[in-house]
């Protein structure tokens, strides 16, 4: 708002995908992996998530070393995976990005359910079992070292899809200024690579 001085803001907060032609939404920052519509979107940030729990809870329970370990855990889920897996794949480095990659698709078990990020990052940070949080949510726990990354060496997915963080907006011939503003603003706060990574093993 002090740099654009002449743009008002009109905030509305919500995990539900709202049709914004109907609503009168002018930009929307979403995540995760978009549905084919007729929205124009922009590419703003990786969106990443990494397998994390508490240090104590780590300590009552053993450090899973390869994705096959998880199975015999505690995990925090999201509905997002309806089947209760998380597919893995061997982050390549060096002479083995040229090699096949290990894929691994792992069950979950576990007794909690949470429909918010939020909420199951908090079950994290207390101990009661190991999640998949988005980096932009986890980062500052793991670096106040209230949660620990495990499994480092693999990215790990809901899907398919690439996963990303989104600016949509309604398709126009021309992109009002004020949309333009705010979509170069956040891409450029998150920056390349995103801030919230920055010092995240990868």
């Amino acid at each position: 708002m002090a740099r654009y001085p002449d743009i008002d803001l009109d905030i509305v907060s919500t995990d539900q995908t709202l049709n914004m032609i109907d609503v009168g939404i002018d930009v929307a920052i979403r995540t995760g992996v978009l549905p084919d519509s007729s929205l124009m979107a922009r590419r703003l940030a990786p969106h990443r998530r990494i397998v994390c729990g508490s240090p104590e809870y780590f300590e009552r329970h053993g450090t899973p070393r390869v994705p096959d370990d998880l199975g015999a855990h505690d995990a925090l889920r999201l509905p997002l995976v309806p089947d209760d897996r998380w597919s893995f794949t061997r982050v390549a480095t060096g002479t083995q990005a040229s090699q096949q990659q290990e894929h691994v698709l792992v069950q979950l078990q576990g007794r909690l359910r949470a429909d918010d990020a939020q909420a199951v990052l908090a079950l994290a940070v207390a101990g009661c079992g190991v999640a998949l949080i988005p980096t932009w949510l986890a980062s500052a726990a793991l670096r106040e070292g209230h949660l620990q990354h495990v499994l480092p060496e693999w990215e790990v997915r809901t899907g398919r899809a690439e996963p990303a963080v989104w600016a949509a907006y309604p398709p126009k011939k021309i992109v009002s200024s004020k949309v333009r503003a705010f979509v170069d603003f956040y891409a450029d706060a998150f920056g390349e690579p995103p801030y919230w990574d920055d010092g995240l093993a990868r």
